[in-house]
């Protein structure tokens, strides 16, 4: 094992030994590719959009109803509402459940490092700029155990 100048370059020269021992690589930039997107989206973010497409929603059940109502309508907008009504409302829920166990997650991740809320710019964008500085010492870890060898 190379020489390590810094506490990151060791941890990265650790992680190449795991490795070469067999272990699965690990690059971080690679493995968790969604840090940026993250960043731009904030969980209340996500359920306001969610809220707005579920207004939508409601919009086309209003129209349903009044399709259904009217005496001189074929009812093939109510048909085709319902049919994709039922589809859209299962998928809805399920995402309103997703973006719901996300923030409980985020708020639980800003309790971790210490913060009651925070910034999912400022989070993710620390978490995004360790990977990269991580992954440059894994790089740089490799070029010495490669010229060493």
């Amino acid at each position: 094992v190379p020489v390590a100048g810094t506490l990151l370059e060791f941890v990265a020269a650790t992680f190449l030994e795991a490795e070469d021992a067999g272990a699965e690589a690990v690059v971080l930039e690679t493995d968790l590719t969604e840090l940026e997107d993250a960043a731009r989206h904030s969980p209340e973010e996500i359920l306001s959009r969610i809220e707005r497409l579920e207004e939508g929603m409601q919009q086309v059940r209003k129209e349903r109803e009044r399709d259904l109502k009217c005496e001189e309508s074929d009812h093939q907008f109510a048909r085709q509402a319902g049919l994709f009504l039922t589809g859209a409302e299962a998928k809805t829920s399920a995402l309103t459940n997703q973006a719901r166990e996300a923030e409980r997650a985020f708020l639980s991740m800003c309790e971790y490092v210490g913060e009651k809320q925070c910034n999912p710019e400022d989070v993710f964008g620390t978490i995004l700029a360790f990977v990269h500085t991580f992954d440059t010492a894994r790089m740089k870890m490799r070029g010495k155990a490669g010229a060493s060898s």
